[in-house]
């Protein structure tokens, strides 16, 4: 029986959104898709990350532990200087039960205030819950990145 992945098929949603939209898209562990630190260090921009002149809108889905180095990359990456522009991210938690990564996201939270706080440029994270037996939890998620897109690529939206 083959595994399925569940960051995978979360991601797919996210992807044709972008693609219905003509937009680039990086993904994955792809060279165009790090942030490079030194020599072969890097950190892996997102799990699937759209580029604007002004803005970048990320993607980070969670399957297992790890929420907050997926998080706080970007903030020690922009007190680095090696990303400037204004970062808006969704961070996708998968739930099987109700408790799920609980304190992860506990400290998730309180890590992405911080940060929007305290970065140079501007950055907002929102994080969502998704359980894929109930694909209409990734809906929410879907609405704000569909809002993102749009508005990053039409000056008359705010976003």
């Amino acid at each position: 029986m083959k595994r399925q992945s569940h960051e995978k098929l979360a991601l797919e949603r996210f992807r044709e959104r972008a693609e219905s939209r003509s937009h680039e898209i990086f993904h994955s562990q792809r060279s165009k898709n790090r942030i490079p630190i030194s020599g072969n260090v890097y950190y892996q921009f997102g799990d699937l990350r759209v580029e604007f002149p002004t803005l970048t809108i990320i993607v980070e889905v969670e399957s297992s532990g790890g929420g907050t180095t997926n998080l706080v990359k970007y903030w020690e990456s922009h007190l680095s200087n090696r990303l400037v522009k204004p970062i808006k991210l969704i961070h996708l938690f998968r739930q099987t039960s109700a408790n799920d990564y609980e304190a992860h996201m506990i400290v998730w939270r309180f890590l992405s205030e911080r940060m929007h706080r305290e970065l140079p440029a501007p950055f907002e994270a929102q994080l969502f819950k998704y359980d894929l037996r109930t694909p209409s939890t990734l809906a929410p998620a879907i609405e704000l990145f569909d809002h993102w897109l749009v508005g990053a690529g039409d000056p008359r939206v705010a976003v």
